[in-house]
């Protein structure tokens, strides 16, 4: 069989067309150029219309109700919340299983996921459905149910996370001195959440204040009759809540015994009766040792940031993403007056995402340095290596499109996609560079060897471009994987079909590189 010259193996259709099309911007270098540009502005433009992210909600069949009474809620009357709720829930089409936890939540089975301090007033229960879906579905009708029948609770429905958790993707911190001021501060930026019509869960990490009997111990009294507060709290706690006196073995489990007295003493009425019992045996009224007792408001809890006082205002979003939501209220709550020595933050998703990022913006220019690096031994000039580089931005216009096409958010899986672009991205530009480099040193001129040197590199730089398309394109369809998949498969595809059209036109022009006159 005869051999096929070089002439004959790329003068098919496909490299037939692109030759004309490259021969048409080289001679139009600047409006081709321009034309690139133009459509890289609008990209960049369009690139404020692609939702922005974190991490993508897990592809498991199991979420989650976090729910909260009022603080001063007994454990039983949350038990009774709880057996409630899960006769409602395990009703519902779709449910398959589902697990109460009452005073704390489940065991950590899963890394991501978020685990609430122990407290009476907590309970959760974890659900399983037939499928992703049915999530969507169930959550609105559970939400409903919760407001309907329990209004004073604080409940979130949330599903799992395969990364990290954050129940609350919104948030702003306040720090300050002054509690009071602090929960000011955070009702505002509360109130704005509301008025937002896209949040939900909104709450604070503070809990509402909740009404205590604080009981006034005299210090003379107490001295002249030889209690101390020591004895005081103990005889409160055994009025109330018992002491373990001993335990009852049940098979290999110990019960304890816990010794009070009846329902009847233990009233709230019946305080200043309570006897306290001094080291030497001795009991007197509680009303003996006391100056009576006062009722405050206290908070239940107060999280502390760096030994300062901090509350987060927080909240879930509802019909938008969470980047979405943060923007429609930042300048609103960036607006609210902060007396001295008061700080304001945002937390959540943002704060996670910026934290996770940190390390990427530290250590990406040194790495792009040193592949900048390489292209400079490789090539032993400047401009090419420059040239190498500037193909890189126009992935953005596949990338914007991809996203924008598939409903895709940008997130941190997505800038991890477009890093990885970067070197494939390099990698067509330097067959192609270095091709033409090999065509000068044959002899030919300048521009025919920019020409054949682009044309004999299409079937290369295009194959190993679409077997890599073709290897990630399953992932298009996984829902933690997708948003990366969709920046790798459309922008490697718009970038490779640029870059033909980008490094032989800006080697023209870096180069001087012009078109023979026909009478030449």
């Amino acid at each position: 069989r005869p051999q096929q010259g070089a002439g004959q193996i790329y003068c098919g259709a496909v490299s037939r067309a692109y030759r004309s099309l490259l021969a048409a911007c080289l001679r139009h270098r600047t409006l081709a150029m321009g034309a690139l540009f133009a459509a890289l502005a609008v990209s960049a433009a369009g690139f404020l219309s692609v939702p922005q992210s974190f991490f993508p909600d897990s592809a498991r069949t199991k979420f989650y109700i976090d729910y909260w009474r009022n603080s001063a809620s007994h454990i039983d009357e949350t038990a009774g919340d709880m057996r409630q709720i899960a006769a409602y829930v395990s009703k519902l089409p779709g449910i398959r299983n589902v697990t109460e936890f009452v005073g704390a939540g489940s065991l950590r089975f899963l890394f991501s996921y978020d685990v609430n301090s122990p407290s009476p007033d907590y309970g959760q229960l974890v659900m399983e459905t037939d499928s992703v879906e049915d999530i969507d579905a169930l959550t609105p009708q559970i939400e409903e149910f919760l407001a309907r029948n329990f209004p004073s609770a604080d409940a979130m429905v949330l599903r799992f996370s395969d990364v990290i958790c954050i129940p609350s993707k919104v948030a702003v911190r306040f720090s300050g001195p002054d509690s009071d001021v602090l929960r000011e501060l955070a009702a505002q930026a509360k109130e704005i959440m509301r008025q937002s019509g896209h949040a939900r869960h909104i709450r604070d990490d503070w809990r509402p204040p909740v009404k205590t009997s604080r009981i006034l111990y005299s210090e003379l009294k107490g001295r002249s009759s030889g209690i101390t507060r020591k004895d005081l709290a103990q005889s409160l706690q055994w009025n109330f809540s018992g002491v373990a006196c001993g335990a009852f073995r049940e098979g290999d489990e110990l019960i304890p015994i816990i010794s009070r007295p009846v329902r009847e003493e233990r009233s709230f009425s019946q305080l200043s009766s309570v006897q306290v019992w001094n080291a030497a045996g001795r009991n007197l009224p509680l009303e003996a040792v006391t100056n009576g007792f006062e009722t405050v408001w206290v908070a239940p809890q107060i999280w502390h940031r760096d030994r300062i006082p901090t509350i987060t205002a927080q909240c879930s979003e509802w019909g938008v993403n969470a980047a979405q939501l943060r923007d429609e209220i930042k300048e609103k709550i960036g607006s609210i007056p902060l007396p001295p020595l008061y700080t304001m933050e945002w937390a959540g998703e943002y704060e996670q995402k910026e934290e996770a990022l940190e390390g990427v913006r530290a250590t990406f220019p040194f790495f792009m340095l040193l592949m900048f690096l390489m292209l400079m031994s490789l090539f032993r000039t400047l401009r090419e290596p420059v040239l190498a580089f500037c193909a890189i931005p126009f992935a953005l216009i596949g990338v914007v499109a991809g996203l924008l096409v598939t409903g895709k958010s940008f997130g941190f899986m997505a800038i991890l996609g477009f890093l990885g672009l970067t070197g494939m991205l390099l990698k067509n530009s330097i067959v192609l560079l270095d091709q033409i480099g090999l065509e000068l040193k044959k002899g030919r001129p300048p521009y025919a060897a920019l020409v054949e040197a682009s044309v004999s590199r299409l079937r290369p730089v295009t194959m190993a471009a679409g077997t890599t398309v073709l290897g990630i394109l399953p992932l298009l369809f996984d829902v933690f994987f997708d948003a990366m998949a969709a920046t790798i498969v459309f922008g490697l595809l718009a970038a490779t079909l640029l870059t033909l059209i980008v490094i032989p036109v800006g080697y023209a022009l870096a180069f001087g590189v012009r078109e023979p006159r026909k009478d030449s």
